[in-house]
């Protein structure tokens, strides 16, 4: 196959965290990164592609939440300024993976978002976050190699759990041990390499796997898994983000092989371009806040129906507020949001669209009680947005602290409220 470059990459993981004693009764680790009441697939999609400099390209896109249709995804993405106009979009399963991800968007965009909530609030969540990469010349990286294995094994992968336990020999020994063995040789072959050539394989599999071991089994450098035990084979972007992470490490012409097992499995190879190091942006949001019990069950639904908005009010408002479109005028330049038909200042007819910038300086706080968050006080905040225009609305979900007077801020997308059964997104002011 001809060889895939990439261009750029661009990681988000979020910043919520669930508290010690929660994180002990559910048995996951205190640091795993959890989205904040206010983010989904979207929003982590979202903080993901804006570091990346995309104008018009396919979009190939893997962001789960049943809510969230892709064109939806796909307008708001557009809307709001990441990817300004994708000239086609491809939706894929939320059980996608990496594998089919990538090789889905050749000389286009791939944004890929790990994200959900168990139905049950007493099941361990797994961990959220999304990756952004761009195709091309190969800067960051270069797929080498692709190599699929499809293996009927009825008794290994399902939708739903399993109703009796899994035999964990079988499991190991034709997985892992055969399935996993013959698609690394397939792979290393295709691309003209052995195993010795690897600095190690990440590994994604519907069961939990004992990494050393699988280390010295295959005879490489090191196996990495990109989440806990009980998230196995769940976790497209981490997957690809803990390959990159290698990839970094190792430096430039590195190998490191990605192998996703069920139903036999999806694997490529990837080797480390120049410019690796300038290229792979990771943005781990600091550990800001703490789920408690009540918080952490309120969001596993996102429901409310005391919201409700008119769609038509909807599609005639829903650009000029997602995109951040005000208008300036021409007699006094005294820019206004939301748009407006007549100046507030001078009374001016003559107003012009004029997009508006994303960083600002808080120059009003105060607490909202009234809001539809029990748990929790909201802050709004108004922002003298550089350039021009002022900015009212809510501080971000899991801020560090309250904002104050002259505070610089950035805005960014995030998910309101649902209403209707129609999730509502909005800009709101992020603290540094």
């Amino acid at each position: 196959m001809p060889t895939i470059g990439i261009d750029s990459v661009s990681a988000y993981l979020p910043g919520y965290r669930l508290n010690q004693g929660l994180a002990a009764e559910l048995a996951v680790p205190p640091e795993l990164p959890l989205a904040a009441p206010d983010e989904d697939g979207l929003t982590m999609a979202w903080e993901a592609l804006r570091h990346l400099d995309v104008t018009e390209a396919p979009l190939v896109l893997r962001v789960p939440g049943g809510d969230l249709e892709p064109r939806a995804v796909a307008a708001h993405l557009a809307t709001s300024g990441p990817l300004r106009t994708p000239s086609a979009v491809l939706p894929l399963s939320a059980r996608t993976g990496a594998t089919a991800a990538l090789t889905a968007a050749p000389g286009g965009v791939a944004v890929l978002a790990d994200h959900g909530r168990p139905a049950d609030p007493a099941d361990p969540p797994s961990p959220d976050g999304a990756l952004a990469l761009r195709l091309g010349t190969g800067r960051a990286a270069e797929i080498l190699a692709v190599e699929t294995l499809p293996v009927l094994a009825y008794d290994r992968w399902r939708d739903t759990e399993p109703t009796g336990p899994p035999d964990p020999r079988f499991v190991e020994e034709t997985l892992l041990a055969t399935d996993g063995g013959e698609l690394l040789d397939r792979l290393v072959k295709r691309a003209g390499r052995t195993r010795d050539d690897l600095a190690g394989v990440v590994l994604s599999a519907c069961v939990p796997v004992r990494a050393p071991r699988w280390a010295a089994r295959w005879q490489v450098p090191a196996v990495w898994t990109a989440g806990p035990e009980y998230a196995a084979g769940r976790l497209a972007a981490a997957t690809l983000r803990t390959a990159f992470e290698r990839l970094v490490a190792a430096g430039p012409g590195s190998l490191v092989a990605v192998l996703e097992l069920g139903w036999g499995g999806d694997a490529l190879l990837l080797r480390a371009g120049p410019d690796i190091a300038e290229t792979v942006r990771i943005e781990a949001r600091a550990s800001l806040d703490e789920y408690g019990y009540r918080l952490w069950t309120r969001t596993l639904s996102t429901s409310d129906s005391a919201m409700w908005t008119s769609p038509a009010k909807l599609r005639r408002e829903a650009p000029a507020l997602v995109g951040l479109t005000g208008t300036r005028c021409a007699t006094c330049a005294d820019v206004a949001f939301p748009p407006r038909h007549t100046c507030d200042l001078c009374g001016g007819t003559d107003l012009a669209p004029t997009e508006l910038a994303r960083t600002g300086t808080v120059v009003s706080h105060n607490l909202d009680r009234l809001f539809a968050a029990p748990d929790r006080d909201v802050q709004m905040v108004v922002v003298d947005l550089d350039g021009g225009g002022r900015f009212f609305g809510q501080l971000a979900a899991g801020s560090s602290r309250w904002a104050e007077v002259d505070d610089r801020v950035t805005l960014a997308l995030r998910r309101l409220h649902d209403g209707g059964d129609l999730p509502h997104y909005f800009w709101k002011a992020v603290l540094p």
